[in-house]
Parts: structure tokens; C-alpha cells; sequence
């Protein structure tokens, strides 16, 4: 069967070409330029040598629109934007997958996640090698796409892609993906911060370099030495004031999440719910309720926390998502106004 591949030049696009040649598909290696002009240089010679055609996408200027202007935005206001949700929406799953669809072709990529269905509605689930889960990142993705993307490495990992490379001789790129691929131009502006204790509150002797250099539940880089571990509890972005506070303070109650994604009906939802609010955190327990476009979440018991514009997928006890979001609102364990 001919099939499109999203290929970056890492380990994991070039093993999920691989795994699907020998499986007796035809690939076409599918390149986008997003904020390169250049296709990585070993990447032609390479797909030459395993008579894989190679065609590239020039996407450079959406994705300047869909994914750093956005980040810029959300950065500038205090917020902390996940790009790597914005790219797998809007460019490799929207118009990477829309290429491939206007060739007739099914896409697969080179991500680390699985599908599964439930009443004849196909979901996201973990893959085998859950250390690199990336189903979470996929959450906002359009559940019409599901039905026409592949997984190839579902039920592979890591180290046997780099075994699978090693023992075609193929070079491996020794500079894996980073979360983020670009460097946002963001110049927030100065502030103050105040620091929360037990024994009270005052404001720090330094400002902080502007909002959008920390993230809620942030610890290291803080540059301020303590008798205890200090977090970044709260951002006051109408105030430009940073809060740090000790564990005591940090924590997280409940959140309300829009741009929400449905990937299986309400009503088809279990009574039992899980949410997962960050990359390397496990889903938690929590009441989940869907009302006017928005999933509102309460937790039994604060949870570290996350932060504005970050990603959050609702699941069932298997893992499977049900829904995904963005998340607009937090209400913190810290309080600094009481």
C-alpha cells in the first residue's frame, strides 16, 4: 500500500520509513520546511539509497503563523504555550496530512503513540514504550484525522529503532528533536517577586526578568537562594509580579480547559475520569465536567500544578483520551491575596 511518511531526518521518522518498507509498504518520504529553507543534508542521499522518493513541503510561513506567533503571543502574556501541540494541530496533522490526503495517501509519523476505538469511535492510547509516550501531545489533534494516520512505532521503543538503524548501516543523527525547535523572541518586561513562607511574605531584593521566562510549579533558574526549596506558585500577570513560595504552596485544585477536541461523545464517557496536565506527569483521578464548550476539572487532593495554554487530555482507565484542550484558567492551592 502507498503510504505518505512525515520524515524529519531523526531516528524516529527514518525507523517508521523503515518499519513500513519491510512490512511491504511503498512509502514517499514527506518533508515540510518549517522554519529551515534547507532539507537536512544527509537526509536525500539517504532515502536515494533506499529508492525512497522524497518530496518537500515548503510550510515555512504557516508555520510562523500557527506556532511561533502564537507562542510569542501567548509567552508575552504571561502563559505558557506548548508549540509542540500547535504544530502536530495545525502542520504536521493539518496540512502535512492534507498533502497526503490530496495524493490519496494515509500518513504516518514517526511518533511514539497508538490508536484504539471504542463503540466504533477510533482514540489515542499509549503506545508499548510508555517513557515516550506522546499521546498527550496529540490530544488536540482533529479526531476526523484518526482514521487515516499511522503509528508505526505502537509497539516498538527507542533502543530498537537505533538497533533497527544500526543494523541497515543507516546514520543515525547524533541531534535528536527538541520539545522546542525555534527560539521565541520574547522580551518580557521586569517585575518584582514576592516570596511566600510559612513564617510570611516579602518581596524579593532581585525582579524577575520578565512572565514569560517561568512556568507555574517551576524550580530551577529561580537565582535566589532560601532556606527552603523555592517553586513559582503564581503568576500575576496584571501586576507583572512573580510569586515563589514553598511546597507548602504549590499545588493545584482544579482547572478549566476551551479549544476543546472530543475524540469519543460525553455520553459514551466512563464514570470513572483521569486528566493528565503535563508531559512527564501520570494522569491523576479527577471529577470532569463538560459544559459549554469548556471541561471544568476538580481534583480530590491538590496535584503539582501546570499552567495557561498548556495541553490537557482527559482519559479513562486504559489510557485511552477521550478529550483534549487547552487549559485557561487554574485555580491554585496558593492564594497571595488572603
Amino acid at each position: 500500500m502507498p503510504v505518505a511518511v512525515a520524515v524529519s531526518g531523526g531516528l524516529d521518522s527514518l525507523c517508521a520509513l523503515l518499519l513500513l518498507k519491510e512490512a511491504g509498504e511503498t512509502p514517499l518520504a514527506l518533508h515540510g520546511l518549517f522554519h529551515s529553507p534547507h532539507v537536512p543534508a544527509h537526509l536525500p542521499p539517504l532515502l536515494d539509497q533506499l529508492h525512497i522518493p522524497l518530496m518537500t513541503l515548503d510550510l515555512r510561513e504557516s508555520f510562523q503563523v500557527h506556532v511561533i506567533d502564537k507562542t510569542e503571543a501567548s509567552l508575552l502574556a504571561g502563559k505558557t504555550p506548548n508549540p509542540c501541540a500547535l504544530c502536530n494541530r495545525h502542520i504536521k496533522f493539518g496540512l502535512l496530512l492534507n498533502h497526503a490526503h490530496d495524493h490519496g495517501l494515509p500518513l504516518a509519523t514517526g511518533h511514539y503513540a497508538a490508536k484504539t476505538s471504542c463503540q466504533g469511535f477510533p482514540l489515542l492510547t499509549s503506545p508499548l514504550d510508555s517513557a515516550k509516550d506522546q499521546s498527550y501531545f496529540l490530544s488536540r489533534i482533529s479526531p476526523l484525522a484518526l482514521d487515516s494516520i499511522l503509528f508505526p512505532l505502537a509497539t516498538t521503543n527507542k533502543e530498537a529503532c537505533r538497533r533497527i538503524l544500526r543494523e541497515k548501516q543507516i546514520h543515525i543523527p547524533e541531534k535528536e528533536s527538541q520539545d522546542i525547535c525555534f527560539s521565541p523572541k520574547v522580551t518580557g518586561t521586569p517585575g518584582p517577586i514576592r516570596i511566600l513562607s510559612e513564617r510570611g511574605s516579602h518581596f524579593a531584593a532581585i525582579p524577575h526578568m520578565g512572565l514569560d521566562r517561568y512556568t507555574i510549579g517551576q524550580r530551577k533558574g529561580l537565582a535566589i537562594a532560601y532556606t527552603e526549596p523555592l517553586y513559582v506558585v503564581r503568576k500575576d500577570v496584571a501586576h507583572n509580579t512573580l510569586y515563589l513560595g514553598t511546597k507548602a504552596f504549590l499545588g493545584m485544585l482544579g482547572l478549566t480547559a476551551d479549544h476543546i477536541t472530543l475524540f469519543l461523545p460525553k455520553a459514551l464517557w466512563p464514570d470513572k475520569l483521569f486528566v493528565r496536565v503535563r508531559y512527564r506527569q501520570k494522569a491523576c483521578p479527577a471529577s470532569v465536567r463538560l459544559l459549554d464548550e469548556k471541561i471544568l476539572v476538580r481534583f480530590p487532593s491538590p496535584v503539582f500544578p501546570s499552567d495557561i495554554d498548556q495541553v490537557l487530555s482527559v482519559t479513562d482507565e486504559k489510557g485511552r483520551i477521550l478529550a483534549g484542550g487547552l487549559i485557561s484558567d487554574l485555580d491554585l492551592l496558593c492564594d497571595p491575596f488572603c
